[in-house]
């Protein structure tokens, strides 16, 4: 195998789960042809950051490839192997999204979308469909949320490749609207259980595609959507520390309030707080505590207002974590932030319940912090402690980024022998967790 000679993969994986070369593509990132080429023994693969990624799509051992182990191969795959033109084009296919631009060649990054089998073909469809297309959806998000995206990642795929097939498919013109929508969706909670997992490029081109599929639904919210998917692209792009690109992610979000786009005022006041965040983010406290001010005060007016499947997790809890989260980065250059950072995310944290285990492993590192930053050592080792355990219990790579951090605001203190015998122990935690973990549900 350490010649990369994929054909006999390549022809095994696809005989067990009886998929086409174009499908296997699919999920791999390569064309058909290059797949018959490889299968046929006259192509071979050079390029070791393609071979980092078949072995993570695939789960090969990386001691196989000539990788010290998977974790090594992930590690590889995960770095930013694009040029500045990648980031150019992003920004700039967000921007015919919003303009309604079509350029060149029709591109739809769902197209991309990996799956394996679907049987699911009826003649005609209703709202009946619709509305079960909208409850499969509010399941693998509420099943997300409370046990990570890991578990519920190979059913998303073959939903979402399910109900696509559906739009060719006879129906009324309203029923046509609402399966769009419906289809954007389910795309975009199919991205979200991919940013789980860390495959951060195929959740950026799922959002991609739910914001072109909203756009051409014709669905008078379909702007309200596109928004919230800004929000996500903006959430993925401080979890990543881009700062900048998640300011200008916004700032377009933001110019919707003031085009003829329709916003809800939920969604309006999300908009606000994550504009807030951005700026938080980046370090301009002002603009930051401004527009946190303006999301708080639309939020006040509506919280009991009616919520859109897209915006149903908008509530007091997540507008307390938002809040929580925004202080917490300022306290790290402000520490006058931090008593009011630690009152919003322990308001955050206690309405969260069960349900939301995975928004609690994302919060508690960070309280943890704050804890130090306030000088209570022994807060801190409790609510560390209380973290990894939530992060165990759920299949998420996300909340291990926010563990690093906390890793590394410990070796301030590490006079204190009680947090120095904490950070060893978070370090085996950390060392342990691989991609594996998440990816094998």
């Amino acid at each position: 195998m350490a010649a990369y000679d994929f054909a006999v993969v390549f022809r095994a994986v696809r005989e067990h789960y009886s998929i086409s070369q174009e499908q296997l593509g699919t999920l791999l990132g390569l064309t058909q042809s290059r797949i018959s080429a490889i299968e046929r023994g006259s192509h071979k693969i050079r390029d070791v950051s393609v071979v980092a990624r078949i072995a993570e799509a695939l789960q090969i051992p990386g001691e196989m490839l000539g990788f010290e182990s998977l974790h090594a191969v992930a590690q590889f795959a995960a770095l930013d192997h694009s040029n500045h033109i990648d980031r150019r084009t992003f920004f700039e296919t967000i921007m015919n999204i919003m303009l309604g631009v079509t350029m060149g060649e029709p591109y739809d990054p769902l197209d991309r979308v990996a799956y394996l089998t679907s049987g699911y073909s009826p003649t005609r469809i209703g709202h009946g469909d619709v509305d079960a297309i909208e409850q499969i959806t509010a399941g693998i998000n509420a099943w997300g949320f409370k046990h990570g995206g890991g578990v519920t990642r190979q059913v998303a795929i073959g939903q979402l490749h399910a109900v696509r097939s559906l739009e060719r498919i006879d129906c009324e013109k309203q029923v046509h609207t609402r399966l769009v929508m419906a289809i954007a969706h389910l795309a975009s909670t199919t991205a979200w259980i991919h940013y789980d997992v860390g495959d951060n490029r195929s959740a950026r081109n799922l959002w991609i595609g739910s914001m072109q599929t909203a756009k051409r639904s014709g669905h008078h919210l379909r702007s309200d959507f596109v928004a919230r998917q800004l929000i996500a692209l903006n959430h993925q792009s401080i979890h990543l520390g881009q700062s900048d690109e998640a300011v200008q992610l916004m700032r377009i979000a933001a110019g919707m309030e003031s085009s003829d786009a329709f916003l809800t005022p939920i969604m309006r006041s999300y908009v606000h707080t994550n504009f807030s965040w951005a700026h938080a983010t980046s370090g301009d406290e002002n603009r930051s505590l401004e527009e946190l001010a303006k999301g708080y005060e639309i939020f006040e007016d509506v919280e009991q207002g009616p919520r859109n499947p897209w915006s149903a997790s908008i509530h007091r809890a997540e507008m307390e974590g938002q809040r929580g989260q925004i202080l917490f980065r300022l306290s790290r250059r402000n520490p006058d932030h931090a008593r009011a950072a630690l009152a919003s995310l322990l308001v955050a944290t206690d309405g969260y319940g069960l349900a939301q285990a995975r928004s609690l492993a994302m919060n508690l590192p960070c309280i943890a912090e704050v804890h130090l930053q306030l000088g209570d050592m022994e807060s801190a080792l409790a609510v560390g402690h209380k973290a990894i355990k939530t992060i165990l219990g759920i299949s998420c790579e996300r909340p291990y980024r926010r563990l690093a951090d906390l890793r590394r605001a410990l070796s301030a203190h590490e006079s204190d022998s009680s947090i120095s015998d904490f950070g060893r122990f978070l370090d085996g935690h950390l060392k342990a967790a691989t991609p594996r973990r998440f990816n094998s549900c």
